[in-house]
């Protein structure tokens, strides 16, 4: 019986060698490079489906939810000495000399410190300009926060809490219209995103939903907030310091962001003495203005 013959084994010399040796890591780059390239082409590809879709969202929610242009109306013609005669205080340009003309009126200011003002700054053509000054002051803010149960005011830095600044940016950010439009919005979601996540390494859950009831239940420091808004906005319409009434008959009105539902006479005046609104008239004095 023969022995079966082993297979010569043929050796490669070391030129050889490292020729297959080269050649092999070139198959297995190019293999790698190709792998990467089909890899950026899907995500390419995914990322433009999603840009699609993101826009094809915020389209839907523009025409579900957008009010459609209406001309703007004419404002009133509002004297300086109609305002005046409302309780305004003059102030001028610089300090008026007796016996001489008034020199130019810079501004008409209602309220006084403490309070929350109007200033109505002429630009011409009896039209007027108003600026909003008074929020709620910090130490307002501070009671509400810090009330039994609620431990949303921040002893440390003296300001509110990583999870009411939190909520409160988001709730900033559901007014966007869709995807943020600007570096402001782009910088306020931000800001959202990380303090959300802050509040959450924190274990914060609970204080978010004690900040997101604050926010959302007509409870201060937001519906003070509001409430300055309606004033400032109406007051701009009819070019004049809204009467009690009207800016109640405002408030009351529901809108596409709010509905505070009707408020008491006697929590309306509590809401007005908190945001130094309680010298607004209680109506309309009898001058013919708008």
């Amino acid at each position: 019986m023969k022995t079966a013959r082993k297979k010569k084994q043929r050796r490669l010399d070391s030129a050889a060698v490292e020729r297959r040796f080269l050649a092999s890591e070139k198959f297995v780059r190019h293999r790698q490079q190709t792998l990467i390239k089909e890899a950026e082409a899907a995500n390419k590809k995914e990322l433009l489906q999603l840009e699609a879709e993101a826009l094809r969202a915020t389209k839907e929610f523009d025409a579900k939810y957008s009010r459609t242009e209406r001309p703007r109306p004419r404002l009133p013609v509002v004297t300086k000495e109609q305002l005046i005669a409302l309780g305004g205080s003059p102030y001028y340009e610089k300090t008026p000399e007796k016996g001489k003309p008034l020199p130019p009126l810079a501004a008409i200011v209602f309220g006084w410190e403490n309070e929350a003002r109007m200033i109505f700054k002429p630009i011409g053509g009896g039209k007027w300009k108003v600026d909003f000054e008074g929020t709620p002051t910090l130490e307002d803010i501070r009671r509400e926060l810090s009330k039994s149960g609620r431990g949303l005011w921040d002893p440390v830095e003296q300001k509110p809490g990583i999870a009411f600044q939190a909520v409160e940016s988001l709730l900033s950010c559901y007014q966007f219209r869709g995807l943020p439009s600007d570096e402001r919005q782009r910088a306020t979601v931000h800001f959202t995103i990380l303090t959300t996540l802050e509040a959450l390494r924190q274990k914060q859950g609970r204080k978010l939903q004690i900040a997101f009831n604050l926010l959302t239940d007509n409870q201060w420091p937001q519906t003070l907030d509001s409430l300055g808004d309606h004033a400032w906005l109406l007051a701009n319409e009819l070019q004049r310091p809204p009467s009690k009434r009207e800016l109640k008959d405002r408030f009351d009105a529901p809108t596409a962001t709010h509905d505070h539902g009707k408020i008491h006479p006697s929590e309306f005046s509590k809401l007005l003495k908190h945001a130094g609104l309680a010298w607004l008239n209680r109506g309309r004095k009898k001058l013919k203005i708008g």
